[in-house]
């Protein structure tokens, strides 16, 4: 069943280094915006390659650095796909937003897990939160005052965390709002 999973976390908390391991070993073919070249020489996938050409979207796996806006356009036609996202506040800002809005809601007659990774709750918007079906949640540097607000399911969690060793992670099934495997 498709999927969107949000990972987020402080700086070297290992939200990045998750996904590596999410995407290491699918089996479906995966689409990854790398905007700070992270899945290049460490991608242990012989066909990864750096999208940089209009027609080169139709590889099986890849990364791309780039335009947000042609990003999403390749985005939208993948069918049967992991697409992750690092840094997607960038996607939630401006002109981006209906069409990562619509990415994910199309999630499910695409056949798409989707992945976007943050480094605050505070960054993620409430309504990209109501519709993730699981959250990674990792140390942040988020107030408590301004999670209590915004997405309220989530403080217990990070109230936990404060008391974990950092890279420490909590996977919550949001729609019941338990850690999974417990």
């Amino acid at each position: 069943m498709p999927e969107l999973i949000t990972i987020i976390g402080g700086t070297n908390q290992g939200k990045s280094y998750t996904a590596k391991q999410m995407i290491q070993d699918e089996k479906k073919n995966c689409f990854v915006y790398d905007v700070q070249d992270g899945y290049g020489a460490t991608s242990k996938k012989p066909n990864d390659i750096i999208l940089n050409l209009p027609l080169e979207w139709k590889a099986k796996r890849g990364r791309f650095y780039g335009d947000t806006m042609q990003f999403l356009h390749y985005a939208k036609h993948r069918t049967n796909t992991t697409i992750l996202i690092e840094e997607a506040t960038i996607f939630f800002e401006g002109r981006t937003y209906q069409d990562m809005r619509q990415l994910i809601v199309d999630k499910w007659h695409l056949k798409n897990d989707i992945i976007i990774i943050f480094h605050t709750i505070n960054s993620v918007p409430p309504r990209i939160l109501e519709m993730t079906d699981t959250v990674i949640l990792f140390k942040t540097g988020d107030d408590e005052n301004t999670v209590q607000r915004k997405y309220r399911k989530l403080l217990p969690f990070m109230l936990e965390l404060r008391n974990k060793p950092d890279r420490t992670k909590l996977i919550i099934d949001n729609f019941t709002g338990k850690l999974k495997g417990k």
